[in-house]
């Protein structure tokens, strides 16, 4: 075994202590300052075929994406990537095949088809760029991802229903704002999350009973809304703050849609807590108040819905939902109980009195 060196020195970099050890002193200046310089200049990860697909998930996140997308997104891709490590996370690069990928596929089964398509769209890119970096021969991810029959149709928003309107609408009035203006932002003038957070009280023209809007999409976005007769009250509150948001944060800035999303949650938890269902920390445990598959957006689908069922021409919705294609508002508008009942009373008005949407009808013998 080898003796200790006849000349000793230690120091600290980043709250580590190392130890120099060497036979002359002039060896010593020597070792310490190559260790300096390895420990400031620390060498390239180095990314092979036989790096797993969790750490070149990681890597690809970070040095491909990071830079091009907000910080919302960043956290999508994050959470997306976790399902892809759960089944082949270990599994080096060289070594995936596309049964790896099926495998992906067939552990999301019972998920929605969006969510779906979300992963294996990140896995795909993620192995392209592995592809063009020479850590793998070719993509392994099949070109037409085969949902399981389990998976929930993707892509189709649904209407609240009059019960989730109700508790959404006293929920709002309890907590305030920003979540009361939200609610109604959303509810009664259709307004997208983003075009919501920028309404000031200077927006509101009660002589027109307009609500102008700053669009955020299309230049068709910017448009005006009617104003509900029973919000006028409402919106004249704002106008003694004309220029104050009326969605905003401690500091009187817009919320971002980290915030909004941040919102929404606890608007679904106020609602359980009020009715007395069980919160687990920030957690909601069921049963739930709300269904699962209400989102903020669902509003606007629901103000689409109301407007058409209300006899408002599909032409004037879809400017006032500041749609710039006219085919785009089909997909907002859903049957509801008062389409239904419309309706039938256009069919058979004798028969449609008292109706029930969703009942069973008998023909008399």
């Amino acid at each position: 075994m080898a003796g200790h060196k006849k000349f000793k020195k230690s120091f600290s970099y980043d709250g580590i202590r190392y130890y120099v050890e060497a036979d002359t002193a002039e060896g010593l200046a020597a070792k310490m300052a190559v260790k300096q310089y390895e420990l400031e200049h620390p060498p390239e990860k180095q990314v092979t075929r036989a790096t797993t697909v969790a750490k070149w998930l990681d890597e690809y996140i970070e040095s491909y994406r990071r830079d091009y997308i907000t910080h919302r997104q960043y956290i999508n891709l994050r959470s997306n990537a976790r399902a892809i490590k759960e089944v082949m996370g270990r599994t080096p690069l060289k070594d995936v095949k596309r049964r790896d990928c099926e495998r992906v596929v067939g552990s999301m089964a019972g998920l929605s088809r969006g969510y779906i398509r979300k992963v294996m769209g990140l896995l795909r890119s993620a192995f392209d760029a592995a592809v063009e970096d020479d850590l793998m021969a070719k993509n392994p991810v099949p070109k037409k991802i085969r949902m399981p029959q389990s998976s929930k149709p993707a892509g189709r928003r649904r209407t609240a229903t009059d019960a989730e309107r109700a508790v959404l609408l006293a929920c709002g009035e309890r907590m305030g704002d920003p979540y009361d203006a939200y609610i109604k932002l959303m509810l009664y003038f259709g307004l997208r999350p983003s075009e919501a957070a920028r309404v000031q009280g200077c927006h509101f023209d009660l002589k027109t009973r307009a609500l102008h809007v700053a669009g955020t999409k299309t230049e068709a976005a910017t448009r005006d809304v009617p104003i509900p007769a029973h919000l006028m009250d409402w919106a004249g509150s704002y106008k003694s703050a004309p220029f104050s948001l009326l969605m905003r944060n401690q500091r009187g800035e817009p919320v971002d849609a980290a915030a909004r999303y941040r919102l929404w949650n606890a608007i679904r938890r106020e609602i359980h807590i009020h009715q007395e269902l069980r919160v687990y920390r920030n957690g909601i445990k069921p049963p739930y108040a709300l269904a699962a598959d209400l989102t903020a957006y669902c509003l606007r689908h629901t103000y689409a819905s109301d407007m058409v069922a209300k006899g408002v021409p599909k032409e004037v919705v879809s400017l006032i939902m500041g749609h710039a294609d006219i085919d785009v508002t089909d997909i907002y508008i859903k049957l509801t109980p008062e389409m239904f009942a419309g309706a039938l009373a256009k069919i058979d008005p004798e028969r449609s009195v008292g109706a029930v949407w969703g009942a069973p009808h008998h023909d008399p013998l």
